[in-house]
């Protein structure tokens, strides 16, 4: 079984990672997926997981937590765009991912704080909308968008293609060596070449997390 996508509603996006908080595990992915419809968080709202091998949704548990923040222009703590939720697991998916997870590194750049060490730096991820893998390079750090949002950080693909499309909102992107390095939370229209991003410290900050795990 794989699965690296999710559905609320018609929302579509990726789940980020697994995150162990309190001792429970939860599904990680992009605030503006988990709102659904009515782009608010509810916690009755239905997620379903995307089963790639038999092609087919499968019920992955309720919305548990958001939150979205543009920033108060504070690096590296409180820069650019926050856009994280969590989702609690179905019993049944629960069951299916526990025993699958593994634990997830952070890139050590940063968590010493060394972010400027990024610019530059090849990074990794899987779109499920275009269902391939994708690279690109960090191409700027605490960088401003043409329409004026603040994102932590920016890549750009490495062929100048198309990377990213809408329903790829949450994916994880990783460097070389598989370790966390941030969520993608948006792109220059629905599809682009670019994306920005948020840098996975600030989200386990936000939720405490104890641990990262991918599937």
């Amino acid at each position: 079984m794989a699965i690296r996508r999710i559905k609320v509603e018609h929302n579509l996006g990726a789940i980020t990672a697994f995150v162990a908080i309190n001792r429970f595990l939860f599904g990680l992915a992009a605030m503006h997926v988990l709102t659904g419809d009515d782009n608010s968080i509810d916690k009755s709202e239905h997620i379903d997981v995307y089963e790639e091998i038999e092609m087919k949704w499968l019920s992955g548990g309720l919305t548990n937590n958001g939150y979205f923040s543009r920033g108060n222009n504070l690096p590296p703590n409180d820069y650019g765009t926050f856009d994280a939720g969590i989702f609690t697991l179905s019993d049944s998916f629960g069951r299916f991912v526990g025993p699958r997870i593994r634990v997830l590194k952070i890139n050590p750049f940063i968590l010493r704080g060394q972010f400027a060490k990024l610019k530059g730096m090849l990074v990794y991820s899987y779109s499920g909308m275009y269902e391939k893998p994708i690279s690109g390079v960090i191409d700027q750090v605490f960088v401003m968008s043409s329409v004026g949002n603040r994102y932590d950080f920016s890549i750009v693909s490495t062929d100048n293609e198309v990377m990213v499309a809408k329903g790829d909102s949450g994916l994880l992107w990783y460097d070389s060596n598989n370790a966390a390095v941030g969520m993608h939370i948006s792109g220059i229209a629905d599809e682009s070449s670019v994306s920005f991003s948020t840098f996975i410290h600030r989200i386990v900050d936000f939720y405490k997390i104890q641990s990262l795990y991918a599937l």
